[in-house]
């Protein structure tokens, strides 16, 4: 992934992570981040401030590069994915103030072209839940009506390619990459444990998905309505995740209305329960999820 982003990205890259590791004069002299007009959580004072110190930097005539290359990292993921929510409720918060960006004067496009991305990292979560919510709507309407879909078939089966293309497309181009490079191939342990380690990325990523769409719609509805946060340190480095009360104190809602909403689908057609079942895994998994992404010991022992 990293590879492929330098590739199209060249000298026109973003900070990753807090910020330039290594404060040189020319960072010193052009990332002073200004204050943002209005108040929180969408004015004041920046949280996400990577992109725009790229842009900046950009802005002053430096090239930014993606250094994908080099080998571990000092920005460490949070250890659960408790703790994974948190830190988006900040970013969330942080990459919808870069709006402010779009209208400035001297930000050059391929920069608005990374605030955006950053942007819908989150927006995009309400979009698709309005998108699901109209398809929703559509497919009762033809099913009361004794119809057959009213979506083309073609357009469907283009649609399904095209969403199976960007999500599958850069895992296998990053395999493509590793097995090409013998010394990395090793780092990753071989060809079968980098082959399991896609697959269960992947299932992993189908179940977490549907959980991450549902926080940063509230995340980005709680900015709307002017509900701003706190940045605190993140916790780090945690070998077990929160308790099995707390999960449940913390998630509860999520399979109560994967619950529901299933019902609704099948209500509408057991066909589109079917359609849509992909997402509802994710919610109605939601607790044994949080629960198994904070033991990172049971995978380590199960391919170790």
């Amino acid at each position: 992934f990293a590879a492929g982003l330098n590739y199209w990205q060249q000298g026109a890259g973003n900070y990753w992570g807090h910020n330039a590791i290594i404060r040189m004069s020319p960072f010193l002299a052009s990332c002073s981040l200004p204050v943002l007009p209005g108040r929180e959580p969408l004015g004041g004072r920046i949280l996400s401030h990577d992109f725009v110190e790229a842009a900046l930097m950009r802005d002053a005539g430096w090239e930014v590069w993606f250094a994908y290359d080099l080998e571990g990292s000092y920005e460490g993921l949070p250890p659960n994915l408790t703790e994974y929510i948190k830190r988006d409720r900040r970013w969330a918060q942080g990459n919808l103030q870069h709006v402010w960006f779009l209208l400035a004067d001297r930000v050059q496009p391929i920069s608005r072209l990374h605030l955006v991305q950053g942007i819908l990292a989150y927006s995009s979560a309400p979009i698709l839940v309005l998108f699901v919510f109209l398809g929703g709507i559509q497919a009762a309407i033809d099913h009361f009506r004794g119809h057959a879909s009213s979506i083309p078939l073609a357009s469907a089966i283009v649609l399904a390619l095209l969403t199976l293309l960007l999500l599958f497309g850069p895992k296998v181009l990053s395999l493509l990459h590793v097995f090409s490079q013998p010394d990395l191939l090793r780092r990753f342990g071989g060809a079968k444990r980098a082959l399991a380690g896609v697959v269960m990325e992947t299932l992993f990523s189908i179940l977490t998905a549907p959980l991450l769409v549902w926080f940063h719609t509230r995340f980005v509805l709680k900015n709307i309505a002017g509900q701003k946060v706190v940045w605190n340190t993140q916790t780090r480095g945690a070998e077990t995740g929160p308790g099995w009360v707390q999960t449940l104190l913390e998630y509860w809602p999520v399979p109560v209305a994967g619950v529901f909403f299933g019902i609704l689908a099948w209500w509408i057609s057991p066909l589109y329960l079917l359609w849509i079942t992909p997402l509802l895994l994710g919610l109605w998994l939601a607790i044994p999820i949080a629960q198994l992404s904070g033991r990172s010991a049971v995978l380590r022992n199960l391919f170790l």
